[in-house]
């Protein structure tokens, strides 16, 4: 599951006040059963330290956001309040311009063109040329 968002993710498979008590609830609000890929690292993720959920953050980090928004939230949430409360947030952790997804919440820089014309093509025949004059005695003039 790359991306979670909910025009992407697939169809939340229980009602939208059912309560999210467990990593299984949470795994079928975002589409999938406790014994998916996604219950499966949902799983992982509450048995893992910090370091290893910030390594997880690297490769998945819609899922592991899910999972921190879930982890954080003061109440048992029902998957309808938390779908919306996710959607803000991934909303908020992706960039307006690229809608790249931002792992530790900060900006990033976009790499702007130059105004400079691209470099020339390179000629194979100079390269052979200039090869062949190094290689003769008194070399490139």
């Amino acid at each position: 599951m790359t991306a979670i968002r909910r025009s992407e993710r697939k169809p939340c498979a229980v009602a939208d006040d059912h309560p999210l008590d467990a990593t299984g609830d949470l795994a079928l609000a975002l589409g999938g059963s406790p014994d998916s890929w996604t219950g499966k690292v949902l799983k992982l993720l509450a048995e893992s330290d910090d370091e290893h959920v910030a390594r997880l953050a690297a490769g998945i980090p819609e899922l592991v956001r899910a999972y921190r928004l879930w982890r954080s939230t003061e109440r048992t949430p029902t998957a309808g309040e938390f779908l919306t409360l996710l959607d803000a947030a991934l909303a908020e952790d992706r960039c307006g311009s690229c809608g790249q997804f931002r792992t530790d919440g900060r900006a990033h820089v976009h790499i702007q063109a130059s105004d400079s014309p691209p470099p020339a093509p390179i000629n194979p025949a100079l390269i052979a040329e200039a090869y062949e004059a190094g290689r003769r005695p008194g070399g490139m003039r």
